[in-house]
């Protein structure tokens, strides 16, 4: 009886801690219980292994000063795959979710430019700045725009003389020969040829078939007698049709935003004008005077695009290529620098702008260059390589421990003085520039000593006496080598960047290319002696006694060490870019480079000038990013990067899973039949945010055309031209344009000028004089042009240009018998009336039914952010902490891995400009706080930075060679998957809550107090005979000897045997950094946690 009940108790005791039938983890009770720490208790710490544990310090400090209860866990133990046990502690009160000071010292120095101000509060100087600008800034600003200026100005000046010339005007369009100006100003010339081409091609194409269905339309309608009788509801539903069509397919595909918006002003303008009830009275002609007219203005903006300073994209893509890696250079030189050696948020910055300059500027640049036909001077695959190899330089500058101590101000200054003495004996080698740019001594590349201590050694505060001699220690050995070699690596890039603007400005001999060949090698050289010399002082430095055990655990020494990793890997790539510099330069000559971008994704996305002039360019940004990232964040979450082949069939006895990134994409992986699965899709796009938005658009412009089509209107309606109203409404509406009624009555305000600028253009003396119009038209297109190149205030801009047009040359073209002050102004009253309702009705039509709020699409994004962020860690802890034996990453997973953390770093942008224009919506009801959105995007890129600190520290160790024995690391395989879990599971819950708007639960796991459970547990197991035993054996492997704590190799080490003992210290340093990244993560997800419950709010009880 005793035995059953025994038996019978631990069978009830196996069901409780949840091992059923199968267990990949070994119980710690159990565990703890064989090594005889006691039954039942929760292993302690020591105060001996707590000092050597500083990730454990400061998880305990964190708990501590939040005071957290943990709950009762009844010592039970989940122990089956795919289930984890989570930590709870008693909620916080309401009042203390969020501590600003605390967050803004945690991102403090990173977003030193951005306002972290909620809804701006100006002063009336402020405003006024805001408003009017200074005659000098609008003089730099004309000036550094000067060329484009002049093709706007050209192209619509020409279009205007032609239109002034009667005989030409009336060969063009007649009374309709405003066509012209209007079509060169929707296709201004300011872009790059291959875009230019593109677009004229797409509305020569739209405007074809609009015509085409017109003519049907038309045909239609006055067929028999009983249908022209109801000649209006044929082209009421002709209109609506075609309208549908176009305004779903350019918002849906992007890429045929021209191509949709010519072929509506051909429908809108045949619909609207001249509506007869006989088809003997249908003008014909009216045909030639809109094609003929539109045709001109879109041959004379390819014309001028060509002719006048034409741009094929070259220069723009080099001009990121220098931009990124000049940002890299000042990121490098900041480092070093006199001024601010020691200001850390001037660091901040710069390492901000040059992974900005990386993510934004390169990465968008070359996407442009890829989305287009261009005639190029250089090889798209060498332009693609060259981008990646920059990629892999700034990478591990992303997360260089700037706030290392490795440098003080008396030591550079002590190096500057040794360079400036070396280059007065060696003037042979001149870098002025350099030293310009480092506010320091001219300086060269000749060797240097290590600069002696003049000083008395005084301790730092904050550092103990041992961590302060381990300071110095190696800033005696690695000051000097690491110096010159982050000169020579400003040095390199300084020739890089002159080498790509020799490649873009001038055209290039056999003999320039030697030069510029023979210039880089050199450079190439030097840099390789200076890495080489770094690796020899590192290697010596190994072999002393001052190398110790405790330096690879102290936080300054490993930030010391790390740094150092980071500017050599960093200068090892530097050589690769080098060489692809020389590629680049070897493969120079003119060629048609067509478009390579993915079909799918480039019909999603138009150029940066097209999305700019649509006038909702951030927000049109942020969607083309959005789609972008999630769909390779979906590639790569479902590509198997594993050096392990594994297969897994049905019917094996093996449990069939897929892997899916939402519900989406696992339809598409286990649906039984894909044509109905592809109709879901179909008939989602017809119910989605495009189609509502059509129906809306369509639902205002049937009112707007309802005069066109009833015999009492359409007199009055045609004479005056009132059509213009439904024409410019559809001109200046957009459905991701959400303005405020600041901006409305700018738009409105810029239309009134127009309006009287076209009035006073006719009435000025000699009515309707060509001169007179042709100086008013120049007169203002300079500072329109100016307005909209320089200040991207487009809509408003071509608002005024549009009525100007109209409104001068409709009355102008009706001939000297309207040229009177009364014709001219009844014309420009009443038809400027209609521009003025289509203006005032544009942009309040996003704030009625099915309204667009950037706001609304700020917590959305979150979610998509959150997701992805998750999605990385994820990534990083199974593919790169917790990997199988022998499975590395391979340069498959590197490259991806390169890609995704690109990527998020462009959606991070964009929801940051995003939030921007999400300001500017006029806020009837509503709680939205942009403050602590603000807090909250700058928390998830410090996020995805410890993650990506984490990746590259995790490619150097592997965690399960830490572990004393199997055992060991079958009982920490719970407590490191509650770790990884608990902050898996918390970034889930979050973004569905953002995603649905549901408020936080009152009770979330603790990734602190997981985290700080299984160090509690490593510490113990360390402090253990089999771990003293493990850890004496680990260090000593490789014929190393751990005397007195010091880590001396033997004199007699061959090659292979150093090469694993610096392979074994590494994977100490890794593992620390590592370490206090994860812990890192842990502290600003619950940071993440009270600012999101500040936002959505907290579950009540």
């Amino acid at each position: 009886m005793v035995n059953l009940n025994e038996n019978k108790v631990d069978h009830i005791t196996d069901i409780l801690r949840g091992s059923y039938s199968h267990t990949s983890f070994l119980s710690l009770r159990d565990s703890t219980r064989r090594r005889g720490y006691g039954s039942g208790k929760r292993p302690g710490l020591s105060s001996n292994s707590s000092n050597g544990s500083y990730t454990f310090l400061k998880l305990q400090n964190l708990s501590e000063d939040k005071k957290w209860e943990t709950l009762e866990d009844f010592n039970l133990e989940e122990l089956r795959d795919e289930f984890f046990d989570p930590i709870y502690t008693k909620p916080e009160s309401s009042n203390e979710f969020t501590d600003d000071s605390e967050i803004e010292s945690l991102i403090s120095g990173k977003k030193k430019s951005i306002n972290n101000n909620g809804y701006n509060i100006l002063l009336f100087s402020e405003l006024y700045q805001s408003f009017f600008l200074s005659p000098k800034q609008i003089w730099e600003d004309f000036y550094s725009y000067k060329v484009s200026i002049f093709k706007f100005f050209i192209a619509y000046f020409i279009a205007m003389v032609i239109c002034v010339v009667h005989r030409s005007g009336n060969w063009i369009g007649h009374q309709y020969r405003y066509f012209l100006p209007l079509a060169v100003i929707i296709h201004h010339p300011v872009r790059t040829i291959g875009v230019q081409l593109e677009m004229t091609l797409f509305s020569i194409l739209g405007g074809a078939l609009g015509m085409g269905w017109s003519a049907l339309a038309w045909y239609i309608s006055t067929a028999t007698k009983p249908v022209s009788n109801h000649q209006g509801g044929i082209l009421f539903g002709s209109l609506v049709i075609a309208l549908m069509f176009s305004t779903w397919s350019k918002s849906y595909f992007q890429r045929l935003l021209y191509f949709g918006k010519t072929f509506s002003i051909a429908v809108i303008f045949f619909h609207t004008v001249d509506t007869v009830t006989s088809k003997h009275d249908l003008r014909w002609k009216l045909y030639w005077d809109f094609g003929i007219s539109y045709l001109f203005g879109l041959l004379l903006s390819l014309l001028i695009c060509v002719v006048v300073s034409p741009h094929s994209g070259n220069q723009e893509i080099m001009e990121n290529f220098v931009e990124c890696i000049a940002d890299t250079k000042c990121f490098l030189t900041s480092l070093i620098n006199l001024e601010f050696f020691d200001d850390n948020d001037k660091k901040h910055s710069k390492q901000t702008q040059m992974v900005a300059s990386l993510n934004v500027g390169l990465s968008e640049g070359y996407r442009e260059f890829s989305n287009q036909f261009s005639i190029s001077k250089f090889d798209s695959k060498n332009l693609s390589e060259l981008r990646n190899l920059v990629t892999k330089v700034i990478s591990p500058l992303r997360v260089l421990p700037i706030d290392n101590k490795l440098f003080d101000g008396e030591n550079i200054e002590n190096l500057y003085n040794n360079l400036k003495s070396a280059d007065m004996k060696n003037s042979a080698l001149n870098k002025s520039q350099i030293a310009t740019n480092l506010a320091s001594p001219t300086f060269s590349l000749s060797g240097a000593v290590t600069p002696s201590q003049s000083r008395d050694f005084i301790r730092e505060p904050s550092i103990t006496i041992n961590e302060q001699v381990n300071l110095q220690i190696l800033r005696n050995h690695f000051t000097s080598d690491a110096f010159m070699l982050l000169t020579e690596m400003i040095l390199v890039l300084e020739d890089i960047i002159e080498t790509l603007n020799i490649y873009q400005k001038r055209r290039l001999s056999s003999k320039d290319l030697d030069e510029i060949h023979n210039s880089l090698e050199t450079a190439k050289k030097k840099l390789k002696r200076k890495i080489y010399r770094l690796d020899i002082t590192y290697r010596e430095f190994t072999m002393t006694s001052y190398f110790t055990k405790e330096m690879l655990m102290e936080t300054h020494s490993v930030s010391i060490f790390l740094f150092l990793r980071g500017i050599r890997n960093a200068s090892k790539h530097l050589l690769q870019v080098i060489d692809c510099c020389n590629k680049v330069g070897n493969d120079i000559r003119w060629r048609i480079v067509p478009m390579h971008y993915p079909l799918y994704r480039s019909l999603h996305r138009v150029p940066k000038q097209c999305s700019i002039d649509e006038g909702a360019g951030n927000v049109l940004n942020y969607f083309e990013t959005k789609r972008d990232v999630d769909e390779i964040f979906e590639k790569l979450y479902n590509t198997y990067t594993s050096r392990h082949k594994y297969s897994k069939k049905m019917g094996d006895g093996v449990p069939y899973s897929v892997r899916a990134i939402d519900h989406e994409d696992f339809n598409l992986h286990t649906t039984t039949n894909k044509w109905r699965l592809t109709l879901w899709h179909f008939s989602t796009l017809l119910v989605g945010d495009e189609m509502k938005w059509s129906i809306k658009k369509v639902f205002v412009m049937v009112f707007l055309c309802l005069p066109a089509w009833l015999p009492e209107s359409h007199g009055w309606y045609q004479q005056y031209q009132c059509w213009w109203c439904p024409m410019s409404f559809y001109l200046l509406s957009h459905r991701k344009y959400s303005g405020n009624w600041h901006t409305l009555m700018r738009r409105l305000s810029f239309c009134l000028i127009g309006i009287f600028w076209g009035w006073a253009a006719n009435q000025a003396r000699h009515f309707g004089s060509p001169y007179v119009i042709c100086t008013f038209s120049g007169l203002l297109v300079i500072p329109i042009a100016l307005n909209i190149l320089a200040y991207k205030n487009t809509r408003s801009s071509f608002t005024t240009m549009m009525c100007f047009s109209v409104i001068v040359l409709e009355t102008y073209s009706q001939g000297r018998d309207a040229l009177n002050t009364a014709s001219i102004w009844k014309h420009t009253w009443v038809t400027g009336l209609s521009f003025i309702i289509a203006v005032i009705i544009s942009i309040p039509i996003n704030w009625t039914v099915w309204s667009f709020k950037a706001r609304s699409e700020v917590r959305k994004s979150m979610f998509s952010l959150l997701a992805h962020i998750s999605q990385s860690y994820q990534s990083v802890t199974d593919r790169y902490l917790y990997r199988d034996v022998n499975d590395a990453p391979t340069d498959f997973t590197l490259a991806l891995s390169h890609i995704r953390e690109v990527r998020l770093g462009q959606h991070i942008e964009a929801i940051r400009a995003l939030l921007e224009k999400s300001k500017a919506e006029p806020i009837f009801i509503s709680n939205f706080n942009p403050k602590k959105y603000l807090q909250l995007i700058n928390l998830c890129e410090l996020l995805s930075e410890r993650i990506l600190e984490a990746r590259i520290s995790g490619t150097y160790f592997e965690v399960w060679k830490f572990d004393t024995d199997t055992d060991t690391t079958r009982a920490l395989l719970s407590l490191r998957r509650d770790s990884v879990s608990s902050v898996i599971f918390v970034l889930y819950i979050l973004s569905n809550c953002y995603r649905s708007k549901n408020k936080i639960p009152r009770y979330l796991p603790s990734t602190i107090m997981s985290r700080k459970k299984l160090y509690k547990f490593i510490s113990k197991f360390d402090l253990s005979d089999d771990g003293k035993e493990f850890n004496n054996k680990y260090v000593s492997s490789a014929n190393i000897s751990l005397i007195n704590s010091k880590l001396i190799p033997s004199e007699k080490l061959d090659t292979n045997t150093y090469e694993d003992f610096e392979k074994t210290h590494w994977s100490i340093i890794h593992r620390i950094a590592f370490e206090r990244a994860f812990t890192d993560i842990s502290e600003l997800l619950q940071h993440v946690i009270n600012l999101s419950k500040d936002i959505l709010g907290e579950e009540p009880v």
